[in-house]
């Protein structure tokens, strides 16, 4: 379209003779790249994701020291029995 607005403004219509007399960049060319080497791209950060701490379970009233979690077993001797 711009092309055809240098040739003969009159071709188009006049709302893009408005446009392009109003933004004179619009006809401008946007840079390409060049051959050769492409531009090296930014490093990717990781995102920072974190675990969410494990709590314990609070079902120990407040002031109560947590006992440990061993089960304290007793030892004693067993007899042999005698059936009848």
């Amino acid at each position: 379209m711009f092309e055809r607005y240098q040739a003969d403004p009159s071709s188009v219509p006049a709302e893009w003779v408005t446009y392009f007399q109003n933004n004179p960049q619009a006809g401008k060319t946007v840079a390409t790249p060049s051959a050769g080497v492409p531009p090296t791209p930014k490093p990717v950060t990781p995102p920072n994701i974190s675990m969410p701490v494990q709590s314990q379970p609070n079902n120990q009233m407040a002031g109560v020291p947590a006992q440990s979690a061993t089960t304290d077993v007793a030892v004693g001797t067993v007899s042999e029995a005698s059936i009848d």
